[in-house]
């Protein structure tokens, strides 16, 4: 399990493809020389002439931002310690003596009070653990939960879980929001194709991005920060799989006596099974011996291209998306700016050709 958590960061998934035709003015001609190829973020990439910044490498998913990303009792798309790191003292929860998940279990089990393990958290959001205190920092947008400190605030509605029953979830962030109906929002990994940028590009917020693989084709927008490139949403991931956004599924734990079924064999590509125990696969013979988790995992080895585009962004003030973020949306701005299918085809031309 410890080397699943310490790779989970390096394959997030992407969300969203759509087919595109723009109608104004390109912006790059289909037939601009291509620029010479750099390393960007860690991945072989060019800087062309209108400010675009394009990628090739692998996507691992992110599914920050949706509701069943991290739940109470540690069953989400992720596993919880990839949103923490432990504190006082100090351990990343992505290094090998790492044990954040049995230490959030305890935590958790305390309620967070006073005496429970403490945890520097950057991707769920925090709450003071009594009305009257107040939030203790850890870093820039990072809080402490546990030792009664705060705790992970937990989501108003319940997740249905495969079991039949329900569970409560923690409330995921994105660093880019979005105004929906006057009220902001988080992006949902689940519903909107997007990716991760190194954290040194956070103006990048906001703007939109074109991705292909193997064929098919989707506008993303940046909505988080991260180490490097190389992350995006459930729904990018889907789009660039399938060509469309598909339903995503219900959270485990699939208990014993219901492995191997349909919501175990029947999960599609980013997502897959997680047993309890290790090897407890349905693909090995022999009786299940244990319970297993529904991840979105499955992330995309390489050959992903992903381009930031210099002049398409969506209306922002800070880091909030002044319209809601959908594929429709990423379409008028790119058109906007006058993005073609022949010069956006171009610059991932190119990226090939690096």
């Amino acid at each position: 399990m410890k080397k699943i958590v310490r790779n989970l960061k390096k394959f997030a998934s992407l969300v969203g493809i759509f087919a595109f035709e723009a109608c104004g003015p390109s912006v790059i001609a289909a037939s601009a020389p291509c620029p010479a190829s750099t390393d960007i973020g860690g991945l072989p990439g060019m800087k062309f002439e209108d400010g675009s910044v394009g990628v090739v490498g692998p996507l691992a998913v992110n599914p920050d931002g949706t509701k069943a990303s991290y739940t109470v009792g540690d069953h989400g798309y992720t596993y919880i310690s990839n949103g923490m790191d432990q504190w006082n003292p100090k351990v990343s929860c992505l290094s090998e003596n790492s044990n954040c998940g049995e230490k959030f279990r305890e935590a958790e089990k305390g309620a967070f009070g006073p005496g429970t393990p403490e945890f520097c958290v950057y991707a769920i959001e925090v709450e003071p653990f009594s009305p009257n205190a107040k939030l203790v920092a850890c870093g820039k947008g990072k809080n402490v939960i546990g030792n009664g400190k705060g705790r992970p605030r937990v989501g108003k509605e319940l997740l249905d879980t495969v079991g039949g029953g329900t569970t409560n979830y923690y409330v995921s962030m994105t660093h880019l929001n979005q105004l929906v109906d006057g009220a902001t929002q988080y992006i949902d990994s689940a519903a909107v194709p997007s990716i991760v940028v190194p954290t040194v590009k956070s103006e990048l917020l906001g703007q939109v991005v074109y991705a292909t693989y193997r064929g098919k084709s989707t506008f993303a927008i940046v909505a988080d920060t991260g180490p490097s490139f190389g992350e995006g949403s459930i729904a990018l991931h889907q789009y660039l799989h399938y060509g469309e956004l598909r339903a995503a599924p219900k959270i485990g734990p699939i208990g014993l006596k219901d492995r191997c079924g349909p919501d175990e064999s029947g999960l599609e590509v980013p997502f897959n099974s997680a047993p309890d125990m290790h090897g407890d696969l349905c693909s090995e013979k022999g009786k299940r011996k244990g319970a297993a988790d529904i991840r979105a995992y499955t992330g995309i080895r390489g050959g992903v291209t992903m381009i930031v585009l210099g002049k398409a962004k969506l209306p922002m003030k800070g880091i909030v998306a002044q319209v809601p973020v959908t594929v429709e949306a990423l379409e008028k701005a790119a058109s906007k700016a006058g993005y073609t299918e022949a010069s956006l085809q171009s610059m991932a031309s190119c990226l090939a050709r690096r």
